[in-house]
């Protein structure tokens, strides 16, 4: 399973070219009734804090947005991924969890290549 979370800062309102918006997306794959993708937008002065969030928090804060707007012309179909995602929100967020366990140990092994390199070639700390 794939679970995908972005925030960008972009033009999402194309009859309004200037104005720029926060865009927060939360994609899952890979389980039966997947693809599921929700997304919504802020006014750049809004930016939601997404650090750290688990994809089920995440996805509170997509379906609060949701619920704010007065005219939904997709409220139905989004209240539909929203209720998939918390019936599989337990799986969702420990396969989330896992890729970035994953990917910070990826991220650590390579680090530590880097300072044995340079700690090497430099004679630093005693490594030879």
């Amino acid at each position: 399973m794939n679970v995908f979370i972005s925030k960008s800062l972009g033009v999402y309102n194309l009859a309004n070219p200037g104005q720029k918006q926060w865009s927060v997306e939360l994609r899952v794959m890979g389980l039966p009734g997947s693809p599921v993708s929700l997304a919504a937008t802020w006014e750049e002065d809004e930016e939601p804090d997404i650090d750290g969030l688990s994809p089920s928090e995440v996805m509170d804060l997509l379906a609060q947005r949701f619920e704010s707007y007065i005219i939904d012309t997709n409220r139905e179909k989004r209240r539909a991924s929203i209720a998939w995602m918390r019936e599989n929100a337990e799986e969702i967020d420990k396969a989330w969890a896992a890729s970035r366990v994953e990917s910070f140990r990826k991220e650590v092994e390579r680090l530590n290549y880097k300072i044995a390199f340079l700690a090497r070639e430099y004679n630093l700390d005693g490594a030879k």
